[in-house]
């Protein structure tokens, strides 16, 4: 074989070496490519719907509406809270202003009205007092760090509110007089006490 017959070969196998490279290729461009196949787990994605400058406006002014009614339903519950107290206030006071004007025959002030009207101002205090005390303990009851406080005893209940009576009527008292008021409790009834009349006393 002659040096001609040699490179005509090797030029035909270059040839066909590039005819079969541009076959694969032009066939691989052809055939489309595989999607993968979406997962039933995942829902299929939507584009968040654009409010539209109507919506945005609308949806706030509702929102300032809500937050106004809230804001009026407040002021309303505290100024019926504030009138109910500034009823009781004033009906103690009418009350503890009569006793203080009744009179016996000799012109003296009753003693025995005002101690009323400042009992039942006591009990008040005593009710208010226990019932902040309860609250408290039930909003400590989880806390296991804070042991639970002892209940008082009777002689305590009894200390406490001739203590209270004391005060009040030392304040109430215009001329900060010494006033003695002879108390005694009551058999069968929890922390009540009954007052003897000073002025029936011998």
């Amino acid at each position: 074989m002659g040096p001609t017959m040699i490179s005509r070969s090797c030029k035909r196998k270059k040839e066909d070496a590039k005819n079969n490279v541009t076959m694969g290729t032009s066939f691989s461009q052809e055939l489309p490519e595989a999607k993968p196949a979406p997962s039933a787990a995942e829902p299929p994605q939507r584009k968040k719907r654009r409010l539209h400058t109507f919506e945005r406006a609308r949806l706030a002014f509702e929102r300032i509406q809500e937050e106004k009614k809230a804001a009026k339903k407040k002021m309303r519950i505290e100024k019926e809270s504030r009138r109910k107290a500034v009823q009781s206030y004033l009906s103690v006071k009418r009350k503890m202003d009569k006793a203080l004007l009744k009179r016996n025959k000799k012109g003296q002030p009753k003693l025995n009205a005002q101690i009323e009207v400042l009992l039942e101002k006591i009990e008040k205090r005593i009710s208010r007092s226990w019932l902040y005390g309860k609250m408290r303990s039930k909003a400590n009851k989880g806390d296991k760090k804070r042991t639970a406080s002892t209940k008082p005893n009777e002689i305590h209940m009894r200390i406490n509110f001739l203590h209270h009576a004391a005060q009040l009527l030392f304040s109430e008292s215009k001329r900060g007089e010494h006033i003695t008021v002879y108390c005694y409790p009551v058999q069968g009834q929890k922390n009540a006490i009954s007052v003897m009349n000073p002025e029936k006393l011998p």
